[in-house]
């Protein structure tokens, strides 16, 4: 699928790198992804998905339609890193809470799948490093949701 490149082509940045694109992925119903940070294992990824779709999509290369509350994606990624620069890594939105990882060390939890969120991820990264990211939904009444949702069918949102 021909995608544009840059999400805000009037803020384009000489230096950036999109993240979109095929990442490990795993279903984590038992949350046993945190244990003993078998995260961390590629192993523990018995799937791959293409990334920004859902796993609900055909986008993903999934579409898979079960709902699972705990999901896992996990990207090997190699910089030339410039000290002199500040690391961002930007969402656009991840529902519901999201925690993100740079190898075995948690450094960010985000709540609100509605919402946009960035983190400096400078201090944490090295030339070579895993990028993890783990996201739950248990899918609440007393949380906002969107159009993806745990029902086969439309039926609102709040």
């Amino acid at each position: 699928m021909e995608r544009l490149k840059y999400p805000r082509p009037q803020f384009i940045r000489k230096k950036w790198l999109d993240l979109n694109g095929t990442w490990q992925f795993a279903f984590d119903d038992d949350n046993l992804g945190i244990h003993n940070k078998k995260y961390l294992k590629n192993e523990f990824y018995d799937m791959n998905i293409e990334v920004p779709f859902s796993y609900y999509t055909k986008n993903s290369g999934l579409n898979i339609k079960d709902h699972h509350h705990i999901i896992w994606y996990k990207k090997d990624l190699e910089l030339e890193i410039n000290k002199e620069k500040r690391y961002i890594l930007y969402f656009g939105a991840v529902d519901y809470q999201c925690d993100i990882y740079v190898d075995d060390q948690h450094i960010y939890t985000h709540i609100g799948g509605h919402t946009p969120f960035e983190v400096d991820l400078t201090d944490y990264i090295k030339d070579k490093f895993s990028l993890v990211i783990r996201c739950v939904d248990y899918n609440l009444t007393t949380q906002p949701i969107g159009k993806q949702s745990w029902k086969e069918d439309n039926f609102l949102c709040w």
